[in-house]
């Protein structure tokens, strides 16, 4: 990251030919290995240069936030009209476009066998503006890939087998609160399957409304669901009334949330709703439960 540099595009309107056209000092310096400039509507340009000290490499670029809705990457190319290639990928486009079958974004590089070969990369989403980027061997991409797939398989494994648990009692007529811990153990694993992009790979590679509806939609449902679980399993009513008063309007909120995710609507807005209500509806379960087993 810190060998980048960015230019903002307010109105998201310049082309690459206005980009190259500014001048060096239009272009600011990264000073962090992780750019993060928050929300904003704003398209952001990156420029950087490889100079190729290994001829014989094949080198991949790589952005690990499966969130983002547009990249195009601009590589020099003599035969492309204006001298530079686009790559274009992003959540906003078909799984099948991207360079590369896998849950995030990356392209292959091919820089001069010797000398220097800048590259420019455009960026707009209205999720978070932040750019894990990095540029690495093929041998070393196809490593690093694996190790976080596996690391992903145990995790999604262990939800799996923990919303399987608790199915089985809800089956066995234990108490029927499992049911919706089921739903919010099953929406998180969807919410982390989706922000990671592995849902976008595996289970609906050719759905761009759900892709970008997803983050939202499963948030929103995995609080809904340890709001009614601690309804229900608790039963507060009797000795926390007020908290019991708080979750079920808690749970409206989260219900609407939900719907206002299938319509799409603003997703940087809800966004910022649900990392809030994520806080406030784990506290209150918290401290439901504190209260309950005080008085109780």
């Amino acid at each position: 990251g810190t060998h980048l540099e960015y230019l903002v595009d307010t109105n998201g309107k310049l082309g690459l030919a206005e980009v190259m056209a500014r001048p060096d000092q239009a272009f600011q310096p990264v000073r962090t290995y992780q750019p993060a400039f928050g929300y904003t509507s704003a398209a952001y340009w990156f420029r950087f240069s490889i100079d190729n000290q290994a001829p014989d490499t094949n080198w991949i670029l790589e952005i690990d936030l499966p969130t983002l809705d547009s990249i195009a990457l601009y590589s020099p190319d003599a035969k492309a009209p204006g001298g530079y290639r686009r790559d274009l990928t992003g959540d906003q486009l078909p799984f099948s476009q991207r360079p590369f079958p896998i849950r995030d974004f990356a392209f292959p590089l091919r820089p001069e066998p010797s000398g220097t070969t800048t590259y420019y990369l455009r960026v707009q989403t209205t999720s978070s503006m932040t750019l894990p980027i990095t540029v690495q061997s093929d041998r070393y991409f196809a490593t690093a890939s694996q190790e976080k797939q596996t690391i992903h398989g145990f995790y999604f494994g262990f939800v799996l087998a923990l919303a399987a648990y608790n199915l089985m009692l809800f089956l066995l007529r234990i108490h029927v609160s499992y049911l919706f811990y089921v739903m919010s153990v099953v929406c998180t694993g969807l919410w982390q399957a989706t922000h990671s992009g592995l849902s976008y790979q595996y289970l609906w590679p050719g759905s761009v409304y759900l892709e970008n509806a997803g983050v939202n939609l499963f948030g929103a449902l995995a609080m809904l669901g340890i709001a009614l679980f601690t309804l229900r399993f608790l039963e507060p009513k009797r000795l926390a009334p007020r908290m019991a008063t708080v979750l079920r309007v808690l749970a409206a909120v989260e219900a609407v949330v939900a719907a206002m995710a299938l319509t799409q609507y603003s997703t940087q807005t809800l966004s910022y709703i649900n990392s809030i209500l994520a806080i406030v509806v784990s506290l209150c379960s918290i401290t439901t439960g504190i209260l309950c087993w005080y008085r109780g």
